[in-house]
């Protein structure tokens, strides 16, 4: 079980979120938020209407173990990553957009 975790800021239009993004992401394996990662993943599919985005969480990139006032407290939303490793996240889950790839 992978818990999300939301951010407290996002310094960026959450509308300009496009297919090939890279954006980082806040998550833990437990409930326990400040013990949480970072880690960079490709966004494959934005759902605009939604506010929605799609990733492959197991292939997430540049992994940490961070200690970072910036996460929300008691935010985690609960996925099965075990079962399911095409992730899809409402916008707000986002913490940064890193890049764009060509």
């Amino acid at each position: 079980m992978t818990y999300f975790n939301k951010p407290k800021k996002v310094n960026w239009d959450l509308k300009l979120i496009k297919p090939s993004y890279k954006a980082k992401i806040y998550f833990s394996n437990s409930e326990r938020w400040q013990f949480s990662s970072s880690a960079t993943v490709k966004i494959l599919g934005v759902d605009q209407k939604n506010s929605l985005v799609t990733f492959d969480f197991p292939k997430r990139e540049d992994e940490e173990y961070i200690l970072d006032s910036n996460i929300e407290p008691n935010s985690g939303y609960r996925i099965c990553t075990e079962k399911f490793n095409i992730v899809t996240l409402p916008f707000s889950y986002l913490a940064d957009v890193v890049e764009e790839l060509y």
